[in-house]
């Protein structure tokens, strides 16, 4: 009964609702083709460092699908493109989405359905994580009920909404977690 009372704590138990009930609706790359995947533009960049690393043992020319880009640096040397921040961010869901497709048998690729599902929804919980980091910051200044209109606001009224559902992978939602945690 105490929880009813916080409303802001009500809030975000539905948006966690909503968005687990609703991930699918809004994933681009989840069409008819099975072998799509989020792993796309920046993503791709960001998140080639996982299978690179425990999937290929470092050979990042291994896979087409592996698109670790390659500048040339200085001395004729090559580098990657991005580094490996957001890679530290994915790697939890990364090895839910290796033991899950390990269990049922799907390629282990790192590109597969149960890797692209583990990543996004471990992006949705990031996403949804820094909701709670900062009505944990709202509440210490405003009342219940400006706490909960804010978080409505900044969900459902901003770009967030789309960068937790539909382009979760993107940077944009870790980013969110990460400023609001050090609120």
């Amino acid at each position: 009964y105490a929880l009813f009372k916080k409303s802001s704590l009500v809030f975000i138990i539905f948006t966690v609702c909503f968005s687990v009930w609703f991930m699918d609706l809004w994933k681009p790359w989840h069409r008819h083709n099975k072998g799509d995947h989020p792993f796309v533009w920046d993503v791709a960049q960001y998140y080639s460092y996982l299978p690179g690393t425990f999937i290929y043992n470092y050979d990042f020319t291994y896979h087409e699908d592996l698109k670790f880009f390659m500048n040339d640096a200085p001395l004729g040397n090559k580098m990657p493109k991005t580094t490996y921040g957001m890679s530290v961010l994915y790697s939890p869901f990364f090895a839910i989405g290796y033991k899950i497709a390990l269990n049922q048998k799907s390629p282990l690729t790192g590109y597969s359905e149960p890797f692209s599902t583990a990543i996004h929804f471990g992006s949705i919980f990031y996403g949804l994580l820094g909701l709670l980091f900062l009505r944990n910051f709202l509440i210490k200044f405003y009342s219940e009920l400006t706490t909960t209109i804010t978080l409505a606001i900044v969900f459902f009224g901003t770009t967030l909404f789309c960068y937790i559902l539909a382009f979760s992978e993107m940077t944009h939602g870790y980013l969110f977690m990460l400023f609001s945690a050090q609120l």
